[in-house]
């Protein structure tokens, strides 16, 4: 007849086995994170981001109190890095002029 094993000497090598996974796993999580900010910091630079960022954009240009321009953008994006400061219309722009009658001309 075969001896068997206890359950207690079961229970201590499922515990050792419980503890090596757990222990190898948090080795693998700790060392697989990695936190370097030059690399971020090089991927989204703030010089690169827009100062205002604006959605169905509308604006009226006026000249002694007379409506000259009138402009409509679906996105607005405003820059000002180190270089010259810069508005992109990304989504296009509608541009109509008026003349001192309220028409539009153009």
């Amino acid at each position: 007849m075969k001896i068997r094993k206890s359950d207690s000497d079961n229970f201590k090598i499922f515990r050792w086995i419980r503890v090596a996974a757990l222990l190898s796993g948090a080795a693998f999580l700790f060392n697989a994170c990695e936190s370097n900010i030059e690399k971020i910091q090089a991927f989204i630079s703030p010089e690169d981001l827009p100062t205002v960022e604006a959605y169905s954009f509308e604006t009226m240009f006026t000249d002694s109190g007379e409506v000259r321009f009138s402009i409509k953008a679906p996105k607005l994006l405003r820059y000002e890095g180190e270089g010259k400061p810069y508005v992109e219309f990304p989504q296009g722009i509608e541009l109509v002029k008026y003349d001192a009658n309220q028409k539009i001309i153009s």
